[in-house]
Order: structure tokens, then sequence, then C-alpha cells
């Protein structure tokens, strides 16, 4: 009986984490489609204890590809994704931050074009909001 319950309790607590990691890889796709100018083909979200890890597929297009074959033309692409991140990336935590009632203490991006794969790290505060009633990075309702 209490193995069952157990089991039980552990397939709703990874349910809700696929539900809250769906939500954020969602809001990631709507960031990269409005933000960043591209359609990624794939997201997928790890949460961590104090971090999410997205990492997305396709978000390089053929011409960052064929422009990147050389370590000039690499950084220049670098700096090109890190502002345009930079310049855009509050509307992305707070949305992140929204969903886990966590606040995002920092966060980078960092696009491969030989690959075409990229990486978001939203690292997150230490203490959820004070006003959250939502769930945490650990799937657990808090209100």
């Amino acid at each position: 009986m209490f193995a069952e319950r157990k089991a039980r309790r552990q397939r709703s607590v990874t349910s809700t984490q696929e539900t809250v990691e769906e939500r954020i890889a969602t809001a990631i796709t709507r960031f990269e489609i409005a933000q960043m100018a591209t359609r990624p083909e794939s997201v997928s979200v790890a949460l961590r204890p104090n971090h999410v890890v997205a990492t997305l597929e396709g978000v390089a297009c053929p011409a960052e590809r064929d422009y990147s074959t050389d370590a000039i033309s690499r950084r220049r692409l670098d700096e090109l994704h890190a502002r345009t991140f930079e310049a855009a990336k509050m509307d992305l935590e707070n949305e992140v931050a929204g969903i886990l009632g966590r606040e995002v203490s920092n966060s980078s991006y960092t696009v491969d074009p030989q690959t075409g794969s990229g990486v978001i790290l939203l690292a997150l505060a230490a203490e959820p909001s004070p006003d959250s009633n939502t769930i945490s990075a650990k799937g657990v309702r808090r209100s």
C-alpha cells in the first residue's frame, strides 16, 4: 500500500514537472520567434534545482552556417546573438519566473552556427517569489 501511494505521488510530481518543462519550452519557442527571429525545430528543457537549461535545435539558418567558416565570422555571429538576446531577455526571464514562481537572476544564450544548435541557461534566484502560488522547479506547488 505504501509503495503504491509513493509511486502514485512520484508519477504526479513527474507529470507536473513535465508540464512545467512544456510550458517553459513553449515560452522559449515564442521568445525565439518574436525576439530572435528564428523558429526552432525543437526545444528541450531540463529543470535543475537552481537552473533551467534549454537546448534548441535549428536556430541557426543556412546563411549563418555558411558565414561562420572562419573565426572572425563566428565571433561576429556570437556578438550578434549575444546582443540580440541581451536586448530582449527580460521578456523571457519574466515569463519563466511567472511559471516557476522564482526570479531569474541571470541568463545566457549560445548558438553554434555550424550545428544550428543553441543553449539557453537561466540561473534561478535562491528563494521563490514571496507571493508566488505556482509550481517550483522541483514540481511542488507553492502557496
